[in-house]
């Protein structure tokens, strides 16, 4: 990505192209590609973990869903991918503290998160043979199933104020 100027739009208004776009208009100085470039590589990163992380979250807060897909065998995703997801590859929802601008956003999606991790870890407790269907009926996935109904409500809604903003500096 490159940061370019667009003749028309008012002073300091920039935005980030793909290489090739808008070849003929001129670049900003230096320093100002090198600062506004950075905040389009940290918005790069965000996006890339959420675009994992969001549908893990809906997908546990949708519970018609987990029984269709979660419970059949020749589906290729399942609770672990979920796991995967939140725990290890992503984020880490038993201490999201250190994912704050790299799969979350803000404080209270951090919070969330947190309760969310919480939950699931009970729900583990629950499932003793680590099977979807336990975890699907182990007395603490309402709560499981709550927490990330909130939190992939805070989280769309951050994405979506994103993008707002995004669309008004353009």
């Amino acid at each position: 990505m490159r940061l370019v100027s667009v003749e028309g739009w008012p002073s300091g208004k920039m935005g980030c192209f793909s290489p090739g776009g808008f070849p003929e208009m001129p670049i900003r100085p230096q320093g100002a590609v090198d600062r506004l470039g950075a905040v389009c590589e940290d918005a790069r990163l965000i996006a890339n973990h959420r675009v994992h992380v969001v549908p893990a979250v809906l997908a546990l807060a949708n519970p018609p869903w987990q029984q269709d897909v979660w419970l059949d065998p020749s589906a290729f995703e399942s609770l672990d991918h979920v796991f995967h997801t939140l725990f290890d590859d992503f984020c880490d929802a038993g201490e999201p503290e250190r994912f704050l601008g790299v799969s979350l956003r803000t404080e209270e999606e951090v919070a969330l998160m947190r309760e969310l991790g919480i939950a699931l870890n009970a729900a583990a407790a629950q499932a003793p043979n680590d099977t979807d269907e336990e975890y699907l009926q182990s007395p603490s996935w309402p709560k499981v199933v709550a927490v990330a109904g909130r939190l992939a409500q805070v989280l769309v809604a951050n994405d979506l104020k994103e993008l707002a903003a995004l669309h008004e500096s353009t």
